[in-house]
Parts: C-alpha cells; sequence; structure tokens
C-alpha cells in the first residue's frame, strides 16, 4: 500500500481507544499556521461517513467543514479534461474522509476539550443519539 493511501486509516502506532483521525506531519523547523486543521477520518472505526460525521457535529454546535473538493470531480474538470470518478481513487477516498476540525488558536481550552470530546462521544454513540 502507498503511503498516502496508508493514510486514510489510522497512524501507524494507533491501537482501539486512539482518535478515529489522523492527521499530516509537521516538518522540523516549520510552524503549523493553525488557519484550518484538517484531519483525516477513519469512517470505519467511527462507523459512520465524513457527512453524517459533519452532520452530527453541527447538532453539537460545531462547525466542521471540508475545504478542497477533488478537482477532476468539479464541474470544470470533467468538462475540460473528460476526467470522472475513479480517475484518482487515492484522491477519491481521502476527499470522502477529510474534514477540517474547527480548532485555531483563537479558541480557548475549553472550546476545543469541546470538540475532541463531541468527536469521543460520537465514536462511542449511534449517530441515532445525537
Amino acid at each position: 500500500m502507498s503511503s498516502a493511501a496508508s493514510t486514510v486509516g489510522c497512524s501507524p502506532g494507533w491501537t482501539e481507544s486512539s482518535p478515529p483521525l489522523g492527521h499530516g506531519e509537521i516538518p522540523a523547523g516549520a510552524r503549523h499556521a493553525r488557519h484550518l486543521y484538517p484531519v483525516v477520518l477513519d469512517v470505519d472505526r467511527l462507523g459512520t461517513s465524513r457527512d453524517d460525521f459533519v452532520r452530527a457535529m453541527r447538532k453539537q454546535n460545531i462547525r466542521v467543514s471540508f475545504h478542497y473538493p477533488v478537482l477532476h470531480l468539479t464541474t470544470v474538470y470533467h468538462q475540460l479534461l473528460g476526467l470522472s470518478a475513479g480517475a484518482f481513487p487515492i484522491a477519491e477516498r481521502l476527499n470522502e474522509r477529510l474534514v477540517s476540525l474547527p480548532l485555531s488558536n483563537g479558541l480557548s481550552t475549553q472550546d476545543v476539550r469541546y470538540v475532541v470530546q463531541a468527536i469521543e462521544r460520537l465514536r462511542r454513540e449511534s449517530l441515532d443519539n445525537w
């Protein structure tokens, strides 16, 4: 499995009790701008789709979103290049799992904990309870 494909699941070393999401590594000497906090959901462990995850989080007043559409599936690229679903399966698989969490320098520690606890509750509970 390629390294890009393996990032769709859990990061190496994670256990069943680890959070069902992963994020990219920040290179040594670099700083995260903390403007967006994109993560890759492990939808199998969450037991839900990205879209259901977003809806459940919004019910908790947490504005989870996705910022980066798969370009080859947008109308313009489909029309210009004739690209369609299946052309880039790894990108499509990541797109089905990538969300941006509302975590930034402007949030209080309490707000960050609220987001993290909501994700933990979602992992433990059925979406029907939300």
